[in-house]
């Protein structure tokens, strides 16, 4: 994302029950970063989720 201009504006790791409540998921562990825009009006979050593992890594059809 930084290729596309964004801006790192911030990266923390996210655990525990007041997320695990936010998201609806148990034994969550996660790290979050926040990007910028280049018109600082927009921001977007990204998480990669180190726990739970995924279910499945293809979509389920039908």
């Amino acid at each position: 994302m930084v290729e596309l201009g964004m801006e790192l504006e911030g990266r923390m790791p996210a655990e525990g029950p007041w997320v695990e409540g936010v998201i609806g998921l148990d034994d969550v562990r996660q790290d979050v970063a926040v990007l910028r825009t280049p018109d600082s009006h927009g921001r977007i979050e990204l998480a990669m989720f180190h726990t739970p593992k995924p279910i499945g890594t293809e979509p389920q059809l039908g």
